[in-house]
């Protein structure tokens, strides 16, 4: 039984993304531990790269503390308890599989089968025979009342080519918006049909389906093409699944704050997150635990992981840039624990920020309601500077030029920024962008010093909804301009010279037109009476 030592990898889960990853890793010279939620019956795949003391089967984790170079983890597996020191986690349970009998109003028997239950039954040796041949006309229902996924469409043609090929079945699909588009389905699509698989292609109303007492199943239904009322009498019936996480994977997801997707797949829709990072870092999620996809995907997935396991910072790197919270400021409010997406602020005797966890996206130095916590660079004095006023013999009759400060967000409007310049778009003359790490890092005292530092107008942007590096910054610094402008009209202060968008980093030509919108308006209102 493995005691308390250091391990550099632990993967949770048992599918063959779990075990690609597991031999990738192995094959770097790291050191792997496979947790398991089942008992494993086939351990071939994983035992002979990494031994069976490094399986732990009816894995349950317990707890997790720490950070990415550095977690501790506890978890029961068959009633005893392992404690872990590994630097990295990875998720990469098998799907969850729902048949959809229901939806076709089919109950399970010795002729209707689900689709993995089926797969199974052609994949074994002896009783597959004697079932198989028993069947002369098969159909399979693929997306025939709800979508389908292409994975499943993909299974199915499959098997539809291999019991025309090797048993000498008839088989149909019936279907309705058959999943074919992307690679190599197509291509199985033809062949399907050059086998003899026939299709049954719905648009409107599906088929009539009875199921008799006996178990019998017969289809009705008027053809699409001729109109002719047509029947189906199949030996056996395949019903196809919908997918989703397993039970451990969402449940892992929840107790870790870990991104998920409305599928409660984790890893939302961020193109920072791609291709298989999570918003805690050291906590990588990789095949049916990130999205439903091709063997050859979750191939890529298992590559993936090696190399952002390889990339994390060595335990003894300098962290000195990270946030920092002064234990005499601190009150223990825990606002930062609460906005931190990152899972960065550690709560013991008191509360820390554990540098190797720290994204710097200065989101809690902007929460924090004493200004007890830090982060090199975000400091007003650093980051703004003193703009000065026109000055020259005819500047009282020159046409007024405002001066604009865009705080820029490091990941996509700097980028812009630097893209409209190389377009050469045309930019407000008095234009100073300011760089930050995340525009949620952005405080009432950052835009209030940028007016009184001589700008006339403030704009903040962000990256996209849903985007953010850091998740909820670019939320955060919206709702904060929107609390500003509300501040501004009652100060009687024009809440125009306040505003936010969002960009996306190869939008340079949007960048200019957003800003020189953003002149012109300040034009019309003059300069601010906030300058100092």
């Amino acid at each position: 039984m493995l005691g308390k030592n250091t391990h550099s990898v632990l993967i949770i889960g048992y599918s063959p993304c779990a075990a690609r990853i597991a031999g990738d890793l192995s094959a770097m010279g790291e050191k792997v531990v496979l947790a398991a939620p089942d008992t494993l019956t086939d351990l071939a795949p994983v035992a002979d790269v990494l031994g069976s003391d490094r399986i732990l089967a009816n894995a349950q984790m317990l707890d997790l503390e720490g950070a990415a170079g550095n977690f501790s983890v506890r978890m029961s597996t068959n009633g005893n308890v392992v404690n872990l020191r590994p630097v990295a986690i990875v998720l990469a349970d098998k799907d969850a599989r729902q048949p959809k009998f229901d939806e076709y109003g089919l109950s399970p028997g010795p002729s209707v089968f689900s689709l993995s239950e089926f797969g199974s039954l052609v994949e074994r040796n002896g009783n597959a025979d004697a079932t198989l041949e028993k069947i002369q006309h098969l159909v399979f229902l693929n997306g025939v009342t709800s979508e389908s996924h292409p994975v499943i469409t993909e299974e199915v043609l499959r098997l539809s080519i291999l019991l025309q090929d090797k048993h000498n079945i008839q088989t149909y699909i019936l279907t309705r918006n058959l999943k074919v588009a992307a690679d190599g389905r197509e291509a199985l699509f033809r062949e399907s049909k050059a086998a003899g698989t026939l299709y049954v292609k719905f648009e409107d109303a599906g088929p009539e389906i009875r199921q008799d007492p006996n178990k019998a199943i017969r289809f009705t239904f008027d053809d699409d093409v001729t109109g002719l009322p047509l029947s189906l009498a199949p030996d056996a019936v395949v019903v196809d699944e919908a997918l989703g996480p397993s039970e451990t994977t969402m449940e892992i997801a929840r107790r870790l704050g870990l991104e998920t997707d409305r599928g409660g797949f984790v890893q939302g829709d961020n193109v920072h997150r791609l291709t298989v990072k999570t918003n805690i870092k050291g906590i990588f999620v990789a095949g049916s635990a990130r999205k439903i996809a091709s063997d050859r995907e979750h191939r890529m997935d298992g590559g993936n992981v090696a190399v952002a396991v390889g990339s994390l910072p060595n335990r003894s790197s300098e962290f000195s840039d990270r946030a920092a919270i002064d234990r005499w400021q601190c009150v223990r409010c825990l606002s930062c624990f609460r906005v931190c997406s990152h899972g960065a602020i550690q709560v013991q005797d008191r509360v820390t920020v554990m540098p190797e966890a720290c994204e710097r996206c200065g989101i809690c130095t902007a929460e924090c309601p004493r200004h007890a916590i830090t982060l090199s660079g975000l400091d007003v004095r650093d980051l703004m500077p003193q703009v000065s006023p026109e000055t020259g013999p005819d500047a009282a009759s020159q046409e007024f030029a405002p001066t604009i400060m865009a705080f820029c967000c490091s990941r996509s409007a700097v980028s812009a920024a630097d893209l409209a310049r190389c377009m050469g778009c045309a930019l407000p003359e008095r234009l100073t962008v300011l760089e930050v790490p995340c525009a949620g890092c952005l405080s009432y005292e950052h835009v209030f010093t940028a007016f009184r530092r001589g700008a006339d107008g403030v704009m903040v942007i962000t990256c996209h909804r849903d985007n953010c590096h850091s998740s909820r910054g670019n939320r955060c610094a919206h709702h904060r301009v929107e609390q500003l402008s509300e501040m501004f009209r009652k100060m009687e202060f024009s809440p125009e010279r306040l505003c936010s968008h969002s960009l996306a980093s190869n939008m340079g030509m949007e960048f200019a037109e957003i800003l020189r919108g953003f002149e012109a308006t300040l034009r019309d209102l003059g300069p601010s009476k906030l300058k100092q």
